[in-house]
C-alpha cells in the first residue's frame, strides 16, 4: 500500500469518526416508550446501525490483513533481492554515509555489518583509489570501480 493509499485511508477514518460524532452530538433523544425503553423503530434503527458498524469493520479489517500480507511479500522480496545477493550491496545517504549494508557487503569488509552503519563510505575506499588530502568521496577522484577488489 503506498504512502499516498495510506494518507487517503486515514483521511477517510478521521471524516468517518468525525461525522459519526457530529451526527451523534445531533441526534435528539431517542423515541421511548412510555417506561423507557425504545420504541420498536428505535430498536430496529439502533439494530441496523450496529450491522454496519459490524461490517465496516470487518472491511476494515479485510483491508489491514490484505496491507499485511503485501507487506511481508515486499520484505521477503527485498531480504532476497538485497540481503541475499551474490554481491556487496551499501545503500548511502547524500553525505555518503553507509545506511544499508547487504550480509556480502559485510563479510567482503570484514566488519559486522551493524558497525558499518552511519560510517562514511570512504573509510572503506582502498587509499591508492583516494585522491590525496581528499576527505569525503565528493571531493576526491574515486573511480567508479573502486569496489572491485574489496566487494566483489
Amino acid at each position: 500500500m503506498s504512502s499516498r493509499d495510506r494518507m487517503a485511508r486515514d483521511g477517510r477514518q478521521g471524516d468517518l469518526r468525525a461525522r459519526a460524532e457530529e451526527k451523534a452530538a445531533g441526534h435528539a433523544s431517542p423515541a421511548r416508550s412510555p417506561l423507557g425503553a425504545p420504541s420498536v423503530e428505535e430498536s430496529q434503527r439502533l439494530v441496523h446501525e450496529l450491522q454496519v458498524h459490524q461490517l465496516e469493520l470487518e472491511m476494515q479489517n479485510e483491508e489491514l490483513r490484505r496491507a499485511q500480507s503485501e507487506l511481508e511479500a515486499s520484505q521477503a522480496k527485498y531480504f532476497e533481492l538485497f540481503d541475499l545477493a551474490p554481491v556487496g550491496y551499501l545503500l548511502l545517504n547524500e553525505e555518503w554515509l553507509i545506511l544499508e549494508a547487504n550480509l556480502t557487503a559485510a563479510t567482503l569488509l570484514g566488519i559486522e555489518r551493524g558497525r558499518l552503519l552511519e560510517q562514511p563510505v570512504i573509510r572503506h575506499v582502498l587509499p591508492r583509489t583516494r585522491k590525496s588530502g581528499a576527505g569525503t568521496p565528493a571531493r576526491s577522484s574515486v573511480p567508479a570501480n573502486w569496489w572491485r577488489g574489496r566487494c566483489g
